[in-house]
C-alpha cells in the first residue's frame, strides 16, 4: 500500500468514526434535560463526553486534507468543490428540514414562516438545529485559502507557532482563569487562531508530522485527562448547582482540545500499525467512507421518525445506545437508493 493510500485510509477511518459519534450525540439529547436524581442523566453525561470529539475531529480532517490544496488545484476549483459538496446540499436539506418540522413533526407553525425567518435560519444554520455545524464549517472554508497560501517551506514552523500561541493565549490561560476563579483583566488573544482554525492547524500538523512514540504517550495521557475533566467536572458542578454547568464543555475548551487531539492521533496510528492489515476492516472502511456526509445530513430525520412513530422514551439507555446503529444502517440504504435517481448524487454527495 502506498503512502497516499495509507493517509487516505486513516482519514477515511477518522471521518467514519466522527460521523458515527455525531449520531450517538444526537440520540443522547436527553443530556440537556438535567436531573440530579434520575439515573439517565449520569449515563447521558458519559455518552456526551465520550463522543464529544466528533466535530473537532472532523475539523482536523479538513485541515489535514485541505491546507495544501494549492498543490492540487486553484482557488476557483477549491470554492467550486466546497459549494458543490457542502453549500448546495446544506441549503436544499435545510428547506426540506423546515418542511419536515412543519408538516411531520408539527413543532413549527407555518404561519410563523416568512422571508426574515428563512434568511435568519439559513445564515445561522438553525432551520434545522443540528445544521449549526455548517456555519462553522463554511467560516473555516473561507479561512483555509489564507492558511494554504503560507509557503510550503515555512508552513510547519508557522503552524507550530500558531498552534502553541493560540492554545496558550486563547484556551489554556482563560481555562485556568475560569476554573480557578482568577480575577485578572486578561486581554491577550491570537485572533488568527480562534475557533475552529486551531483544529485546522492541529489536523495538518498531526497529519504531516511524525510524532515520536514517547510524545504520543504524553498526548494520549493528556487526552484521557481531558476526557475525565470534562466528564467528572461537568457531573460534579452540575449536580452541585442543580443545572448543567458548562465550565468544562465547549469545543475550544482545553479538555476537548486535549481529548480530540488524542483521538485523532490514536486513529491515525491504530490504522497504520494494526487495522490496515486486517482485510475485513479495510473493506468496511472503503465501503463506509462514501456515506459519512450522508450521516451528517440525514440521520436527524430518521431519529425523529423513529421516536415519533414508535413513541420511544429518549431517556432509555437501549434507545441511546441502539438507535445509532439502526439509523446508520437506514441512512446507508436511503443514500444508496437516492444516488440511483437523478440529482441524488448532488443531494447526498460522497
Amino acid at each position: 500500500m502506498t503512502d497516499q493510500q495509507k493517509e487516505a485510509s486513516y482519514i477515511n477511518l477518522s471521518s467514519i468514526v466522527s460521523s458515527f459519534a455525531v449520531v450517538f450525540i444526537h440520540s443522547n439529547g436527553c443530556f440537556w434535560t438535567f436531573s440530579d436524581t434520575a439515573r439517565y442523566w449520569w449515563t447521558a453525561n458519559i455518552i456526551e463526553s465520550v463522543f464529544y470529539f466528533a466535530v473537532p475531529v472532523f475539523f482536523m480532517i479538513s485541515g489535514a486534507t485541505l491546507l495544501d490544496f494549492f498543490e492540487r488545484y486553484g482557488l476557483k476549483e477549491y470554492f467550486h468543490k466546497r459549494v458543490q459538496k457542502t453549500v448546495l446540499p446544506y441549503v436544499i436539506w435545510s428547506f426540506f428540514g423546515l418542511a419536515f418540522q412543519i408538516y411531520y413533526l408539527k413543532n413549527i407553525d407555518k404561519e410563523d414562516i416568512n422571508g426574515r425567518y428563512i434568511i435568519n435560519g439559513l445564515l445561522s444554520g438553525r432551520l434545522v438545529d443540528i445544521y449549526w455545524f455548517f456555519m462553522a464549517l463554511f467560516c473555516l472554508y473561507l479561512s483555509i485559502p489564507l492558511l494554504a497560501a503560507v509557503e510550503k517551506g515555512l508552513r510547519k514552523k508557522v503552524f507550530v507557532y500558531l498552534a502553541i500561541s493560540s492554545f496558550l493565549f486563547n484556551c489554556l490561560i482563560p481555562f485556568f482563569n475560569k476554573s480557578f476563579h482568577v480575577d485578572v483583566g486578561y486581554q491577550f488573544s491570537v485572533d488568527v487562531g480562534r475557533g475552529g482554525i486551531l483544529y485546522l492547524i492541529l489536523g495538518y500538523l498531526l497529519h504531516k508530522c511524525e510524532i515520536k512514540r514517547k510524545v504520543r504517550g504524553v498526548l494520549y495521557a493528556t487526552g484521557i485527562l481531558g476526557l475525565l475533566i470534562h466528564l467528572i467536572g461537568t457531573y460534579w458542578l452540575s449536580v452541585t448547582a442543580g443545572e448543567i454547568v458548562s465550565t468544562y464543555k465547549g469545543y475550544n475548551n482545553v479538555p476537548c482540545i486535549m481529548y480530540s487531539v488524542a483521538v485523532f492521533l490514536f486513529l491515525k496510528h491504530v490504522w497504520e500499525d494494526r487495522l490496515q492489515q486486517v482485510r475485513p476492516v479495510s473493506s468496511a472502511i472503503r465501503f463506509l467512507k462514501d456515506y459519512t456526509f450522508s450521516l451528517y445530513i440525514v440521520h436527524w430525520y430518521f431519529l425523529n421518525i423513529m421516536v415519533k412513530e414508535f413513541e420511544i422514551d429518549t431517556r432509555s439507555i437501549y434507545y441511546r445506545l441502539g438507535a445509532p446503529f439502526i439509523v446508520v444502517a437506514v441512512t446507508i440504504c436511503f443514500t444508496w437508493v437516492m444516488r440511483k435517481i437523478p440529482l441524488g448524487k448532488k443531494l447526498l454527495p460522497r
